[in-house]
């Protein structure tokens, strides 16, 4: 189940890992097997709960910011069709609502 595809790929497994990977990391990969043709390639694997843990973090952070909307939009934008983006489609609005009403309050 990929939720974004192409020079990021993020995808979570059947074991509820979520994983991480850029073609355009930080650190030059091209010493180590199989990334030669990639030199700037890497990656990470969160377990459900540590990822879970961080979207909520993330989220908390735009609701204080005021930027949510704005990252739904540019989310729906970008990765349309991909895991999750329905569940963005059908409730973030209602989301983008109920949290402009938190900020607001906070």
């Amino acid at each position: 189940m990929a939720y974004m595809r192409g020079d990021l790929y993020v995808w979570r497994d059947d074991e509820e890992r979520l994983h991480i990977w850029s073609r355009d990391a930080a650190e030059d990969m091209s010493e180590i097997a199989g990334f030669a043709d990639a030199p700037k390639a890497g990656g990470v694997s969160l377990s459900a709960a540590e990822s879970d843990a961080l979207a909520l973090m993330l989220v908390a952070e735009l609701v204080r910011s005021g930027g949510l909307g704005a990252a739904v939009e540019r989310t729906l934008h970008a990765y349309s069709g991909n895991f999750g983006s329905g569940a963005l489609e059908e409730l973030g609005g209602k989301l983008v609502a109920a949290c402009t009403s938190l900020a607001v309050r906070a």
